[in-house]
């Protein structure tokens, strides 16, 4: 689904360097966290390069990012400079809002940040607007275009196909103004033969990209494989969802960095949120203006409309014998042409961004990519027109309008400045001295100190001091604290640490598995003596089950390609067969919670009478049920036991409830008690209880479950662990 050009490109100009050192510079995290902002960091997507791979002067695959990392800059330039070029075509008598709308692109944060990685929205943002600059030039010209143009539009089309999928929204775009032109001009060979022209250079550039993926994949797009691979939302999004997203949409919009993971300060979204909501009221401004005009007017005609009419019969033949005189001289004076052209090209330059928003929002509905920066191949247009807005409050002063722009503009220079500072160097660079606020951590008492050896040697190579963790704790909770850990020998593997809260069956109910300091400590490459305070948060699922005890260990551990955990490394001075520590004792209280399932019903607690199960034993699960509202159908409750992100069960029971669910009253309280057996041949391993809901008869419509804002993106809910032994 990513066509190929923009790789092709990178290619091209890097085909000359050596990159066989590539398995050694690039190294991904084996735990990474996209879209997710937690406590402890985790940002990164790749391990820090070692400085001296990165050092200058680069060489093989440092050398081959760097140039097409420069090559993506070059493009962000193209897009500057384009965008400035069709803010003089959309307001020929307002360069000052050329230059804005430009300098608005130029210093946006996100725009800033995508047009220095190597990311292929660079070239179709590119030649999206140079796509949008060739239709607006075609609808402004006063003569015919000639083949040249339809040939230069062609080229880039089929550029743009070869660049993303996206552009393909731009074509019906082109026909349009080919068909307008033909229209005007009446003559059938702009849509005929420039159509044919532009649309035949279009097929014949990118068209064996998407027959490809056709014969590959039964999709010409590809988008079916892409999904699959990327994940689909459980249930497709409807738009009361989406419009929960919005803060999310905004934020990667203006920026939101790393993998999503890295925002910028709040202050910052507010600070260019409000800068919009100027520009937006600038543009509703002229409409207000003539409101206002009109709405004067007729209170004067009010005023005067009885003398006028008195006066207008008194004087009737001689103001027909003037209104004649001056239609006589009027008819001499040559006649101002309406600019259509200008008029269209403006039209054009509000639907495309229209259209984009708009396939966006499907896009979303079927993937979780909520991201605004995917609106950039829009970029120009939506800045152009923003800077229309903000000038529109300075309308009848070219100086002060000059001014004004200046300043917006400035507030965008000095946040994409600050923006490396503020948000992105802080979230790459280890904080050696970082600790939690004393009233969030859960550590107390004496310190205490565990050394950690690479597995067959006797020599420490970590040292780690704590404190005990104690305190109770509540589903939904972080449990966080901050160990300290030094290195005394060198490693030669890459160590993650694991936290887990293990009940007293010994089944895994949180962990966190993370590369130490955040992410950004790679232990085959750290110095001996090097030390950090190292950060952990344990996010506790809101719907664990409760009361229970929870103990907290702590180990080290090598994860392999595949997701597959490896060796631990041995714990030397302490008693841990299993090479973990026993960091403390937690005690889990109940939280009353709610989950609502269409607004039909909802779940508000449940018991389990066992976690830690042999393949063949069973489970009794008790659920809490509440009437949300009167019920006219039969509802089945579906309660299954399986590993996220596998379809395959080990345990299920779809069962209605006594009494059925159409004789329930609206806020009583109802119990469902099932019994869960576990497959003979279920594979140890830890599971958790999933339950749906859906009508009687039919099991592929389940109830959404409805949240407080709205939002309709599940028809599911996890409840606790099992683990099979």
């Amino acid at each position: 689904s990513q066509p190929p050009l923009y790789y092709f490109l990178g290619a091209a100009l890097t085909a000359w360097v050596d990159t066989a050192d590539f398995d050694d510079v690039y190294q991904e995290n084996p735990h990474p966290q996209f879209g997710v902002i937690v406590p402890d960091g985790n940002v990164v997507a790749t391990l820090p390069v070692e400085a001296k791979a990165d050092a200058f002067p680069w060489q093989g695959t440092v050398l081959q990012a760097r140039l097409v990392r420069s090559l993506s800059i070059l493009m962000g330039l193209g897009t500057v400079w384009l965008t400035y070029l069709l803010g003089r075509e959309l307001f020929p008598d307002r360069t000052a809002i050329a230059v804005a709308g430009a300098a608005l692109v130029a210093f946006t944060p996100m725009f800033v940040f995508i047009s220095a990685v190597i990311n292929n929205d660079n070239l179709s943002t590119l030649l999206a607007t140079l796509l949008l600059l060739l239709i607006v030039r075609l609808l402004k010209r006063e003569t015919p275009p000639g083949y040249t143009q339809y040939v230069v539009l062609g080229l880039a089309a089929g550029a743009g196909m070869l660049a993303k999928f996206q552009i393909g929204f731009l074509l019906p775009l082109i026909a349009l103004a080919l068909l307008i032109i033909s229209i005007r001009e009446r003559d059938w060979r702009p849509v005929v033969i420039g159509g044919a022209i532009s649309g035949g250079l279009t097929i014949l550039i990118a068209g064996w990209w998407y027959w490809r993926n056709y014969d590959l994949y039964g999709d010409a797009t590809g988008i079916n494989i892409f999904l699959d691979i990327v994940g689909r939302r459980d249930t497709p999004a409807d738009l009361r969802q989406l419009w929960t997203e919005r803060e999310t949409f905004m934020m990667s919009y203006w920026g939101f960095f790393g993998g999503l993971n890295v925002p910028l300060p709040d202050w910052h979204y507010t600070v260019l949120n409000g800068v919009t909501l100027v520009g937006v009221a600038g543009l509703l401004l002229p409409v207000g203006r003539w409101l206002w005009r009109t709405g004067q007017r007729l209170w004067e005609l009010r005023r005067y409309s009885r003398r006028m009419i008195r006066f207008y019969l008194r004087h009737r033949q001689r103001l027909e014998r003037l209104r004649r005189l001056l239609r006589g001289i009027a008819g001499t004076a040559p006649k101002p042409e309406p600019d259509g052209g200008l008029f269209l090209a403006r039209v054009m330059t509000i639907i495309w961004p229209l259209v984009v928003f708009l396939s966006l929002l499907t896009w979303t509905q079927q993937t979780w990519a909520t991201q605004g920066r995917l609106l950039f191949s829009a970029i120009a247009p939506l800045s152009l027109w923003l800077a229309y807005g903000l000038a529109n409050w300075a309308r009848n002063s070219h100086r002060v309008r000059w001014v004004s722009l200046g300043l917006f503009v400035a507030v965008f220079v000095t946040l994409a400045t600050l923006a490396p500072f503020m948000a992105i160097r802080p979230a790459y660079q280890l904080d050696r001295d970082a600790n939690w606020p004393r009233a969030e951590a859960l550590e107390t008492g004496e310190m205490f100190t565990i050394w950690f050896a690479e597995p067959g040697e006797d020599t420490p190579a970590l040292e780690m001091t704590f404190r005990r963790i104690t305190g109770t704790i509540q589903p939904g909770d972080t449990v966080k604290f901050a160990p300290h850990i030094e290195v005394l020998a060198p490693m030669t593997r890459n160590w993650s640490l694991f936290v887990h809260l293990v009940d007293t069956d010994n089944s895994r109910q949180a962990q966190r598995d993370v590369f130490p300091g955040g992410g950004l400590v790679v232990t085959s490459e750290v110095e001996v003596g090097e030390s950090w305070n190292n950060r952990i948060a344990v996010p506790v699922d809101p719907t664990i089950y409760a009361p229970q005890t929870l103990n907290v260990y702590f180990g080290m551990f090598e994860m392999l390609p595949g997701g597959i955990a490896g060796d631990r490394m041995t714990i030397l001075n302490a008693d841990a067969p299993d090479n973990r520590i026993r960091l403390g004792q937690l005690e889990l209280e109940p939280r009353a919670f709610e989950r609502n399932f269409g607004d039909q019903l909802r779940l508000t607690g449940y018991d389990v009478s066992a976690r830690r199960l042999a393949p063949g034993e069973e489970t009794t699960l008790t659920l809490r049920w509440e009437a949300a509202s009167e019920m006219d159908t039969d509802y089945v409750i579906s309660v299954q036991v399986l590993k996220p992100g596998d379809d395959h069960q080990i345990a299920q029971n779809d069962s209605p409830p006594e009494p059925l669910t159409s004789t329930w009253e609206t806020g009583q309280t109802y119990t469902h008690t099932v019994t869960l057996a576990v497959e003979p041949g279920a594979l140890p391993d830890r599971y958790r209880v999933m339950v749906r809901v859906y009508p009687a008869g039919e099991p592929g419509s389940p109830l959404r479950l409805v949240y407080g804002t709205g939002g309709q993106s599940e028809s599911f809910v996890w409840l606790n662990w099992i683990q099979v032994r």
